[in-house]
């Protein structure tokens, strides 16, 4: 055997060893050091970062890729009623990353003699015992008779469907009215008002031609304002093009 070839077999035999070593200390690393060091939770404002950290069952020490990411997910909004989505990355080799979209409360309605917060697409995030009005600027609303009133889920309405009213209060909103509307009425599609500014009731009837309604009612609102400016009423806007103003209070 000549010396080139014991050389060259050598070399092979030194590779062989280097990748195996190199393999078997990645693997070892691996195993033991490729754990969870930190949890961060990012955007929640409504739920505790605790909450979301337990919820998501994810543990200081858990191996980062022996985690159920979408199971971790699941576990997080069924058990965060505020939580609308979560997204979870594994950041380098010990972080593990929670970043959660949450609903906004931004009603209150009355169910069974309790009140129950809602997000302006009627989720029920919760119930609530005090003085719910004052918290996070809750507006009352008044919703045809309720089927179910669920923490965590959509309301369910005995007759009629819940997204014909979203898209009722998708126009309220939306309007020039929107940020001043003290109080909603949606009792049904055919018995609509709301409470402006606390100083005026708008009385739709219908919902058909709303937008128009709402456009015909600021015109009056403003008109109202420089000649009466202290004076309190209900607004009729039966017709789209007509409204009718009762004075109800005020100098």
């Amino acid at each position: 055997m000549s010396n080139e070839y014991k050389k060259l077999k050598t070399k092979h035999i030194l590779i062989i060893i280097f990748f195996s070593s190199a393999i078997i200390a990645f693997a070892i690393w691996f195993l033991l050091f490729c754990r969870v060091k930190t949890v961060n939770i990012y955007n929640n404002v409504y739920t505790t970062s605790e909450d979301v950290e337990v919820s998501s069952q994810i543990k200081i020490g858990n191996h980062m890729f022996g985690l159920d990411l979408e199971k971790s997910k699941q576990e997080i909004i069924k058990n965060n009623s505020y939580i609308k989505s979560v997204k979870i990355d594994r950041k380098l080799f010990d972080e593990i990353n929670i970043s959660v979209i949450e609903f906004k409360p931004s009603f209150y309605t009355n169910y069974e003699n309790e009140k129950y917060i809602l997000s302006d697409d009627f989720h029920v995030l919760g119930k609530y015992e005090g003085d719910t009005e004052t918290v996070y600027n809750l507006k009352e609303i008044i919703l045809p008779e309720l089927k179910t009133c669920e923490v965590g889920k959509k309301l369910e309405l005995n007759s009629g469907v819940i997204s014909e009213y979203e898209e009722i209060l998708k126009i309220l909103l939306s309007s020039e009215l929107g940020d001043e509307i003290s109080r909603f009425s949606l009792k049904s599609k055919y018995d609509l008002e709301i409470l402006y500014n606390n100083k005026y009731t708008l009385v739709f009837g219908s919902h058909k031609d709303l937008s128009q309604k709402i456009s015909t009612c600021i015109k009056a609102i403003k008109y109202i304002g420089e000649k009466t400016p202290n004076v309190t009423g209900i607004l009729y806007a039966y017709s789209p093009d007509e409204v009718s103003f009762q004075i109800t209070g005020g100098a």
